[in-house]
């Protein structure tokens, strides 16, 4: 959520950037300089000139060889062998991506898709290369994290953080910020350990407690987010998609 800012900014400026030189180009096709003008003129002239030529004579040799063809193909022999039947081509077996982009292929949507790219080949060329494989993985940290709050995991654990950490400001900030970077190493990468502390933060078993100060659950949340952060980068390649994204290229 902290990056989605800059990332929509981002894609709104390479869109008015494809815009924006898309039409400096049409300007300086649509005006040309006097010494280009001057220029094309000579090669039209010259062009006009050069196409002006003789009209070719009449080849008869090349309807003598068109009949003489005509007359071997006549005098061949009727009773030469019949060809062999062709054996029959078992189909290929082709993986359904490319199925599917064949199919993709052969319909209007392809001609759409690359005027689209045609005219945006700034935002084109970065969608084509954004982790659309990694999307089903970082949903399914949601989905785990409901998990557990359908089978009461998550009140557990908030009952086990307001424990620890009682009504303490320190306590809350230090608590929270050590288990985020320790839980992004184990717990499939810092999306899923900032959805699971979030969880655990605004639970009312440790965000409803009567006499709670409100500072309490901003402390957390802001040790929270540097936790992650910092969590992302600690001990092992898996504690963020960027990581696991380099880890999938290089194999």
């Amino acid at each position: 959520m902290v990056s989605l800012p800059a990332a929509v900014s981002k894609a709104i400026f390479d869109i008015v950037w494809d815009l924006v030189r898309e039409r400096s180009i049409r300007t300086e096709r649509r005006s040309p300089g006097p010494e280009e003008g001057i220029e094309m003129h000579h090669v039209n002239s010259e062009t006009r000139s050069s196409n002006r030529r003789p009209k070719p004579k009449r080849d008869d040799s090349s309807l003598m060889r068109r009949s003489k063809r005509i007359a071997n193909l006549n005098n061949v022999d009727e009773t030469s062998p019949a060809l062999e039947p062709a054996t029959p081509v078992t189909p290929e077996n082709i993986s359904l991506p490319t199925y599917l982009k064949e199919r993709f292929n052969e319909t209007k949507l392809r001609n759409l898709l690359q005027a689209f790219v045609t005219k945006f080949p700034t935002f084109s060329g970065t969608s084509r290369r954004l982790p659309y494989a990694l999307l089903p993985f970082a949903f399914s940290q949601f989905i785990l994290v409901e998990a557990l709050s359908y089978t009461g995991w998550i009140s557990v654990f908030s009952s086990w953080l307001a424990v620890v950490v009682g009504f303490s400001i320190p306590a809350t900030i230090w608590v929270v910020g050590v288990m985020s970077v320790i839980l992004c190493n184990f717990s499939g990468t810092n999306i899923g350990a900032t959805i699971l502390l979030v969880k655990i933060l605004k639970h009312p078993n440790f965000a409803s407690r009567p006499g709670l100060p409100s500072k309490v659950e901003t402390a957390g949340m802001l040790a929270l987010a540097v936790g992650s952060n910092v969590g992302a980068v600690s001990f092992t390649f898996s504690a963020s998609l960027a990581g696991i994204q380099l880890a999938v290229r290089a194999c």
